[in-house]
């Protein structure tokens, strides 16, 4: 297991609330991995993505938005791009949860925009539309 999953994991075995001492920089050293990782398509770069997007699926609270936002949308993407809809749906729609809690316009535009490409992907136009069109309403604000 990569070690940053490793300290995430235990760090959130501990508590899931996202205002944890020290999980800001757990989350710091995310990015930097995934950065590492996303020019790969390999099994390491897989599983270190699907591993860090059920941890983040675990985090509750509001804190450390910013931070926890570029994780999701990293994984996301990567998770987008190896064709894992369903992980990056389910992704996105926490990302949406925790921007709408948030308050953050610009992060919700992004990721109904995201949510629609993968509704669009995965075959289903109604739901990408519906999400697109919310990516417009967040896009005029």
């Amino acid at each position: 297991m990569d070690p940053v999953i490793r300290d995430l994991a235990n760090a959130l075995q501990r508590s899931p609330i996202s205002s944890n001492p020290g999980l800001s920089s757990l989350l710091s050293r995310a990015i930097s991995r995934s950065v590492e990782l996303e020019r790969s398509a390999d099994s390491t770069s897989v599983d270190f993505f699907r591993q860090l997007g059920k941890e983040l699926l675990q985090l509750r609270g509001r804190s450390n938005a910013k931070v926890r936002l570029e994780c999701l949308f990293r994984t996301c993407a990567f998770l987008w791009q190896y064709g894992d809809y369903r992980g990056a749906l389910a992704i996105a729609g926490h990302a949406i949860e925790l921007a709408a809690a948030t308050d953050k316009p610009t992060e919700l535009r992004r990721y109904y925009l995201a949510q629609g490409v993968l509704h669009a992907d995965s075959g289903d136009s109604g739901l990408a539309l519906q999400s697109y069109l919310k990516s417009l309403e967040y896009a005029s604000k």
